[in-house]
């Protein structure tokens, strides 16, 4: 006993040891290096926050946008357009709302823990539903069982990773996603009120929150 013990004891010393010798390395959203504290500066903030990755050589703090302006080019735009026409009949012309999880379980739209916010969540989706100029989506990318269509809710597969890959900032991809017809989009990590934002299905009102917050990065950097 006494024997195992010791052993134990020289596994956790040497574990503790060789993380306290691990490099504590920080990059800002573009995988710059930066300071600590510049890190902190925008780790702090609201428009920022942190992931971390491990090596076995050192930890990485990176910085991530909590939400994302962005624009399609041309090219991009089209072959997302014919995709989305040939395998959803999707409408390239109607603005695309989309939720997207990278890993889909049963109980997503579901059973949710809280259930005035599910309701309300469902509210604001049943709306959207009826707005013409909008197309509702819903995607995944695993699903360790066929997806279950719940409260009329349809969740397509992302085959190949298509949605992944353009909608990222290289680690993940966002949550939510808004795309225009003319390739101007808007990402967002998580939020329950996300559906309830009108703001972003207005050409006049995106435009201004998108200049909002350039301004608002542009004070962190």
């Amino acid at each position: 006993m006494k024997k195992i013990f010791l052993i134990t004891l020289t596994l956790i010393i040497t574990i503790r040891s060789n993380s306290q010798e691990k490099k504590h390395i920080y990059v800002d959203e573009n995988y710059k290096e930066i300071s600590l504290k510049e890190y902190r500066k925008k780790v702090q903030s609201k428009l920022f926050f942190a992931a971390i990755i491990e090596n076995d050589t050192a930890i990485f703090k990176k910085v991530r946008y909590k939400e994302f302006f962005g624009n399609l080019n041309v090219n991009k735009k089209s072959q997302l357009n014919r995709l989305f026409y040939k395998r959803y009949n999707v409408d390239s012309t109607k603005v695309w709302l989309i939720q997207y999880k990278n890993i889909l379980r049963q109980d997503t739209l579901g059973k949710a823990k809280y259930k005035s916010s599910y309701s309300n969540t469902l509210r604001a989706i049943d709306r959207l539903k009826r707005t013409e100029d909008i197309s509702l989506l819903f995607f995944y990318r695993f699903s360790k069982n066929p997806p279950i269509e719940r409260n009329n809710i349809k969740w397509y597969r992302d085959n190949n990773s298509i949605l992944k890959n353009i909608f990222t900032d290289g680690m993940k991809a966002y949550e939510y996603i808004v795309v225009y017809p003319n390739g101007n989009f808007y990402l967002l990590s998580h939020s329950k009120l996300f559906f309830s934002n009108k703001k972003l299905l207005k050409p006049k009102a995106f435009k201004e929150l998108e200049e909002k917050w350039r301004k608002r990065i542009e004070k962190y950097n």
